[in-house]
């Protein structure tokens, strides 16, 4: 960084850097949810929010943390006059275990006489470049946790402070379908190396075919499957429904679709503010609502490439299909838990070669995990409560 302080005392020196990394923490923290795709569905407990997030955790030690929730009362009660004492109900908190690890990425500049050279200032520019990654590298780690229940980060090497998670832990959502279900069905199974195998099985059968691409009447199942098994809806914005991301090219073949165009242009305003099919994908990402499901748009969904380790090996397409096979994820709120136990914060390091480097790194620590709430007792994790669903259709890249 071209220093303009060499001339100021030694402490004012150290007093203004601090002054500068206050500054550019609170930057940071008012940043970086800008920068992401979720923030919007985002909220505490409470919120009916796809997300919940938690970040007062001051006083909560340990790489794992838990959230509550409660469950309905599930008892029929008594009727007229007969004795209720004895008969009362215990209420039973269901608790989500959420593990945290710390992940941090740092930026070097090249000495004080590069920096005299040069108009930049590197550190400056640096914390703007850090801010932008940090809020994509969430998006991201929200994004495998619903496909493979938590962040890549939490499963490294305990050396490294992980948990060492990895063959007996990553697993696919539970709820996972395919494109024509009736003739592709994907098995489901308590067993992941049985159920990851027809996962992979059930996408090395997807083709070029008018079954297997991403369509309203799919949009339509995923809806009643979701109301069916009782999903909470989301609120936001005066919105009550569920949440569903598709990728672009998922988005091109709904969009191209007879029954999505009618209905598009029947049910909505004909203007090209108010109508999506009009105004096209906007800032905000919306494609369209379905059957009372907020359709977005991210190019982060996942290929049939995509994998993590699993039991069996990696959760990836059975044959050359998967490079054209599109992860669409379909949400009602509670569906992922994140916790930030340390706020993103900035570090800066000056004693590279002499002083005559400065390098900034940014840092926290955080995790998350699918929704998957179980009794404290329990001997396993109750996969069924997640409130989440991920349908894969056959969707290539468009033409032009």
């Amino acid at each position: 960084m071209a220093s303009g302080w060499t001339g100021l005392p030694v402490q004012l020196q150290t007093a203004a850097r601090a002054l500068i990394m206050e500054t550019l923490d609170k930057k940071l923290r008012g940043e970086y949810p800008d920068n992401m795709f979720f923030k919007p569905f985002m909220g505490k407990k409470g919120d009916n929010s796809p997300i919940i997030w938690e970040d007062q955790l001051k006083g909560k030690n340990g790489d794992v943390i838990k959230m509550a929730t409660l469950n309905l009362l599930t008892g029929n009660g008594i009727s007229g006059d007969e004795t209720l004492e004895a008969s009362e109900e215990t209420m039973v908190y269901y608790w989500n275990s959420v593990p945290v690890n710390q992940h941090r990425h740092a930026v070097v500049e090249t000495g004080k006489m590069s920096q005299q050279r040069g108009p930049f200032d590197v550190i400056k520019d640096a914390s703007k470049a850090l801010t932008l990654w940090w809020g994509t590298y969430i998006d991201e780690a929200i994004f495998h946790t619903i496909y493979y229940g938590w962040p890549k980060h939490i499963g490294r090497s305990t050396a490294t402070g992980g948990l060492n998670w990895g063959s007996t832990n990553a697993r696919p959502c539970f709820r996972w379908f395919c494109a024509d279900e009736a003739n592709n069905t994907i098995t489901h199974s308590y067993t992941d190396t049985s159920y990851i195998s027809s996962v992979q099985d059930a996408e090395g059968a997807l083709a070029n075919v008018s079954t297997d691409k991403m369509q309203p009447s799919i949009i339509e199942g995923v809806g009643v499957k979701m109301r069916a098994a009782n999903f909470p809806p989301l609120s936001m914005k005066g919105f009550t429904g569920f949440l569903g991301i598709l990728h672009p090219y998922q988005t091109a073949q709904l969009r191209t679709h007879t029954d999505w165009f009618n209905a598009m242009i029947q049910g909505t305003p004909r203007s090209v503010r108010e109508n999506p099919v009009f105004a096209g994908v906007g800032e905000d990402k919306v494609i369209g609502v379905w059957n009372n499901i907020l359709l977005m748009e991210s190019n982060k969904i996942h290929n049939g490439e995509d994998h993590e380790l699993n039991d069996s090996g990696n959760i990836v397409s059975a044959n050359t299909n998967g490079a054209y096979v599109r992860r669409a994820i379909f949400m009602g709120a509670g569906g992922v838990a994140y916790a930030e136990a340390v706020k993103p914060h900035f570090e800066v390091k000056k004693d590279f070669d002499y002083n005559n480097i400065e390098g900034i790194a940014i840092a926290g620590i955080f995790g998350a995990v699918r929704g998957e709430y179980a009794i404290d007792t329990a001997s396993i994790t109750a996969k069924k409560q997640q409130n989440t669903i991920v349908v894969s259709t056959y969707s290539p890249e468009t033409t032009i």
